[in-house]
C-alpha cells in the first residue's frame, strides 16, 4: 500500500489468471479505507521489508 492507501498491487500476484482477473476487478485503482496517518509508519515499514515486486514510480 502506497502512501495515502493506494493499493499496489506486486506482479507477482499476476501469475495466476483467476488471481489477477480478481485483483483487476476488485483491487486495481483503489485505495484502501483503513489507511490513515497513524498507521503510515506500519505500511512504510511493510513496504521496505515485505513488499514483493517492483514499486510504482
Amino acid at each position: 500500500m502506497g502512501p495515502g492507501g493506494d493499493i499496489w498491487i506486486s506482479k507477482a500476484a499476476l501469475n495466476g489468471q483467476s488471481v489477477k482477473e480478481h485483483v483487476e476487478r476488485h483491487l486495481k485503482g483503489r485505495v484502501a479505507t483503513w489507511w490513515n496517518a497513524e498507521r503510515e509508519r506500519y505500511y512504510s515499514w511493510h513496504r521496505s521489508h515485505a513488499y514483493r515486486g517492483d514499486l510504482p514510480a
